[in-house]
C-alpha cells in the first residue's frame, strides 16, 4: 500500500531530484532531469492528473504521442532521441515512486520508446573550415587571445563544451601536454593529451594573458571572462558562432561540432577507432563508431586513387 505521506506531484518530484543528486550525478544532468520533468508534470496538469495514483500506462504512452507531435522553438518536430529522453526521465520518476512504495505497481513497466535512426554527425567542418575558424581571433586583444586557445583546445582534444568550461587552472598541465577532465560524462574523470600547438597557446594565455582578464581577482577557472567569473556555456557557443560567421563558413557549426571534427579528421588520417575511444571519453564502442562513416569522402578519394577501373578510366582520358 502506498505510505500514508502527501503524495503531490511536485513534493515527489523534489524528493526524486534529492535522490538524483545524492547519488553524485553532474549538476548538468541534474538540470536536465528537471528540465523533462518540468515538462511532465506540465502535461500531468494539463490532464487533470493531480496525484501520482492517477499515472498510469496509458498516460505514459499518451505522454509519448505528445512528444512525438510536439514541436520546438524553432518550428521544428523534436528528436527521436529527445522524445525518447522525455519518456525515459517519466519512466524513471515512476520507477523511483513504485520502488518507494508511493504507488501500487509501476505504470513504466513494459512501455516501450521510438527506435532512433543511427545519424551521422551534420556539418562537420573540414580542416581546411577548422583551421580557417581557429585563425580568426585577434592575438593583440586579450579576450581574442583567450578565444584562440580554446579553439586550439577544443580542436586538439575533442572534449565537450562543459568540460571546457570547467577546467581549471590546476587540471592542465601544458609542460606535459594533458589535461585533466573532472566529472565528466557520466562523472568519470580522465586524463586528455593536449597537442604541441594548443599547449604552445595555452602556456601563453595563462602566462601573459588570464592575469589581465582576472584583473588580480582570485578564481580556480583556466578560461575566464571580462567579469573575472568562469565563462558560461551560452558565451563559450557564443564565441564560436561569432567566428565560425567571421571565416565566412555557411555550415551550422556549434561547439560540439569541434568534437566531431577533431574525431572525424583523426580517423580519416588512420587512427585507430579505440584510441578515438579513449580520447572522447566514450564507455562503449559503438559511440565512437559513427566517426568510421562520416569519412565516405576521404574514402571516394582512395578508391578513385587506387580502384583499377579508376585508374583505366583516367588513363583513358
Amino acid at each position: 500500500m502506498p505510505n500514508e505521506v502527501s503524495h503531490s506531484i511536485n513534493y515527489l518530484v523534489a524528493q526524486f531530484i534529492e535522490r538524483l543528486m545524492a547519488r553524485n550525478l553532474s549538476k548538468y544532468t541534474i538540470q536536465d532531469y528537471c528540465y523533462m520533468l518540468k515538462c511532465f508534470v506540465r502535461f500531468l496538469e494539463d490532464n487533470q492528473i493531480k496525484t501520482v495514483e492517477k499515472i498510469s500506462k496509458k498516460i505514459l504512452l499518451d505522454y509519448q504521442t505528445f512528444n512525438s507531435q510536439e514541436k520546438n522553438k524553432q518550428g521544428r518536430m523534436n528528436t527521436i532521441v529527445f522524445q525518447n529522453f522525455k519518456l525515459k526521465v517519466a519512466a524513471y520518476f515512476c520507477k523511483f515512486l513504485y520502488e518507494n512504495d508511493h504507488v501500487n505497481d509501476n505504470p513504466a513497466r513494459g512501455v516501450q520508446y521510438a527506435k532512433q535512426p543511427k545519424l551521422l554527425p551534420r556539418n562537420v567542418p573540414s580542416e581546411g573550415e577548422v583551421a580557417k575558424i581557429i585563425e580568426q581571433p585577434n592575438l593583440n586583444i586579450p579576450l581574442g587571445f583567450r578565444d584562440r586557445a580554446i579553439l586550439e583546445v577544443l580542436y586538439s582534444s575533442g572534449i565537450r563544451k562543459a568540460e571546457l568550461i570547467n577546467l581549471d587552472l590546476a587540471d592542465v598541465d601544458y609542460q606535459q601536454g594533458t589535461m585533466i577532465i573532472r566529472q565528466g560524462k557520466g562523472n568519470k574523470d580522465r586524463y586528455v593529451p593536449v597537442g604541441q600547438v594548443a599547449c604552445q597557446f595555452l602556456e601563453a594565455y595563462i602566462h601573459h594573458v588570464r592575469g589581465l582578464l582576472l584583473k588580480g581577482q582570485p578564481s580556480p577557472a583556466l578560461f575566464v571572462s571580462l567579469q573575472c567569473r568562469r565563462i558560461s556555456l551560452s558565451y563559450l557557443c557564443y564565441v564560436i558562432k561569432k567566428y565560425v560567421k567571421k571565416a565566412g563558413i555557411k555550415k551550422r557549426i556549434t561547439t560540439h561540432s569541434f568534437r566531431h571534427a577533431c574525431a572525424t579528421h583523426l580517423v580519416n588520417r588512420g587512427m585507430d577507432i579505440r584510441h578515438v575511444q579513449v580520447l572522447l571519453g566514450h564507455s562503449c564502442l559503438s559511440s565512437t563508431q559513427v566517426y568510421t562513416r562520416v569519412g565516405i569522402e576521404d574514402l571516394k578519394r582512395v578508391i578513385k586513387k587506387y580502384h583499377p577501373r579508376e585508374k583505366k578510366i583516367e588513363s583513358s582520358s
